[in-house]
């Protein structure tokens, strides 16, 4: 019985600890994707508290706490960094010492899996997808955006082919950039505007009965389109055709990076072309050509 009431105070204890660190985020000027990240972490940590049989605040975990945890959550390493480190800023939120920056972690360097599509899947994708999944796809890999900045963009962000995007960065508005919208997918939009339902919102991607489009969403999207042509991608891939095909196509690499809207071109670089297995093997192929 006593574990039961401290589980119930620990769970009001979360709760609140949890909104007061959102709203003090959200003060500062944090998106709202970012919010919902971080709101995630703290789920999943307190989730895997309970099942550890760890009744006790977030705030008030110890580096030893933060090192069990670690070994409890059952997501990937780099998920791991990511909700500890959202522990960490709750704590100092309240005040109170960092105890994931006090344990030390020593984290393994993961090399992500990185999904890379070539233009023959796309072209195979975009004869199989209906109005909204044409659009889903051309967002990415035309004009490489993310599933976030798909699911935010409205049509009055369109001013005839240029869309204004409110990309990744913090404050409300994000980094903003008015891109300028291939024909293809203009005629795209067209044909969805025709067929989209009927909805009181402004925004371009919607659910079969109207309401906005999660970012959530793109991915089960996506992945329905990928499953059915039996190609092997996530949403991001979209964004990694689209740098890569620039780059095959001839744009300079700070031409790329502006367009990806990367700070810096080592991103563009290690982390959307230079990886592709496919770009190498290319390469080595002219090499020998050219050697003879």
């Amino acid at each position: 019985m006593l574990m039961n009431i401290d589980t119930r105070l620990t769970a009001d204890s979360f709760e609140t600890d949890r909104q007061h660190f959102l709203a003090y985020l959200s003060v500062k000027g944090r998106k709202d994707s970012t919010l919902r990240t971080y709101s995630e972490a703290l789920r999943s940590v307190h989730r895997t508290m309970l099942d550890m049989g760890l009744v006790k605040s977030i705030r008030d975990l110890t580096p030893d706490d933060v090192l069990q945890i670690k070994d409890a959550l059952s997501i990937g390493e780099t998920s791991k960094k990511l909700y500890l480190i959202v522990v960490g800023r709750l704590q100092e939120c309240f005040g109170l010492e960092n105890s994931v920056k006090k344990a030390d972690i020593l984290w393994n360097n993961v090399e992500p899996r990185r999904l890379f599509i070539r233009p023959e899947d796309f072209k195979v994708m975009m004869a199989s997808c209906d109005a909204r999944e044409k659009v889903v796809l051309m967002l990415g890999a035309y004009m490489g955006l993310r599933r976030s900045e798909m699911c935010s963009i409205c049509w009055h962000d369109l001013t005839g082919n240029i869309l204004t995007v409110h990309g990744k960065g913090h404050g409300t508005a994000g980094k903003v950039a008015h891109l300028t919208v291939p024909r293809p997918l203009m005629m795209a939009l067209d044909s969805w505007r025709q067929v989209r339902p009927h909805s009181v919102s402004d925004n371009i991607l919607l659910t079969a009965d109207g309401r906005p489009l999660p970012s959530s969403r793109i991915g089960a999207i996506v992945g329905k389109i990928a499953k059915r042509c039996g190609v092997m991608m996530t949403p991001h891939s979209l964004r990694r055709l689209f740098a890569t095909t620039l780059y095959e196509t001839g744009a300079d690499l700070n031409t790329i990076r502006m367009l990806m809207r990367h700070e810096s071109v080592n991103t563009t670089v290690n982390c959307y072309i230079n990886v592709n297995p496919i770009v190498r093997s290319n390469a080595l192929d002219a090499l020998c050509v050219a050697l003879g």
